[in-house]
C-alpha cells in the first residue's frame, strides 16, 4: 500500500522468518494484472473472491538507501511530509525500536469523512529473499483506542513493504495492500481513489530520502546489514 504511508517497525528478527506470500494471503479470482507504469514503478491490481475492493501491488527500484527507508518509516513526525493522504500519526505503544502500535488519520476526497486506523507494524528479515519486510495490519478492540466521533474506522487487512537493497544508494521496493475505508462509499469509487496510492507511496519514500540524513539505533543498523548484498 500501500494506505499503504510512513510506518513504525516491529520486532527485529535476525533468524529466518517465513512470511506468508501476498499471493497466498489474498483469496484471488485470478492473478495480478498490470494497470500502469510510471518512472519505473509498475502498479498491479487483483480481483478478490472475498471482497469487492481490489488488492493492489506496486514495485520498482528507487534511489534510496536501505538505511534511509528504515529511518523514514520510523520518523513519525516526518511521515506527514510525504505519505499520501496522511493527516495525523501518533504512537500509542512504542514496544521497541522496531515495533509499535500507531494511530493514523487519513484524508479522503471531499465530501468523504476522514478515516482513522489503529495499526500494528512489524518488521521481519526474510532470509530466503534476503529482504526486509514490513507487515502492517489493523487492530480491533485496542484498549487505548482514541475513538473520535467524527471519524469512520477503516480496516487494513494486509499491507507488506518488501525492501531489498541493490547497493548503497538504490533499493528494490514492492508494496502490496488491501484496505477497506468502510462507510457508504461505493466500491468502484474506492477502487478508483486507491489505484494511484501505491505509486505515490513509493515515489514519496524516494523523494523524502533526498532530504534526510538517516540516524538509526543498533537494532535497525543490524537489520540493514542483514539485507545488504555481500
Amino acid at each position: 500500500m500501500p494506505f499503504p504511508w510512513a510506518l513504525i517497525f516491529a520486532t527485529l528478527i535476525s533468524l529466518s522468518f517465513q512470511l506468508e506470500a501476498s499471493d497466498q494471503f489474498f483469496q484471488s479470482k485470478g492473478s495480478w494484472v498490470p494497470i500502469s507504469e510510471k518512472e519505473g514503478i509498475k502498479v498491479f491490481k487483483m480481483e478478490l473472491s472475498n471482497s469487492p475492493l481490489l488488492a493492489l501491488k506496486a514495485r520498482g527500484t528507487i534511489k534510496a538507501s536501505i538505511e534511509s527507508l528504515l529511518y523514514i518509516f520510523r520518523d513519525v513526525k516526518g511521515s506527514l511530509e510525504w505519505a499520501p493522504r496522511l493527516e495525523k500519526r501518533k504512537i500509542l505503544k512504542n514496544i521497541s525500536e522496531s515495533e509499535a502500535i500507531v494511530y493514523e488519520v487519513r484524508k479522503l476526497p471531499w465530501p468523504c469523512q476522514r478515516r482513522d486506523l489503529i495499526l500494528h507494524n512489524k518488521l521481519h528479515f526474510d532470509k530466503s529473499k534476503k529482504a526486509l519486510v514490513l507487515v502492517t495490519k489493523s487492530l480491533t478492540n485496542y484498549p487505548h483506542d482514541p475513538k473520535p466521533e467524527d471519524m469512520v474506522r477503516a480496516h487494513l487487512s494486509h499491507s507488506a513493504v518488501t525492501m531489498k537493497p541493490i547497493n548503497d544508494k538504490e533499493t528494490d521496493v514492492e508494496v502490496t495492500i488491501h484496505v477497506d475505508p468502510r462507510g457508504q462509499i461505493p466500491s468502484w469509487i474506492v477502487n478508483l481513489i486507491q489505484k494511484n496510492w501505491p505509486y505515490r507511496f513509493i515515489k514519496g519514500m524516494e523523494t523524502r530520502s533526498f532530504s534526510i540524513t538517516p540516524i538509526l539505533g543498533p537494532e535497525l543498523l543490524n537489520f540493514a546489514s542483514l539485507a545488504k548484498p555481500n
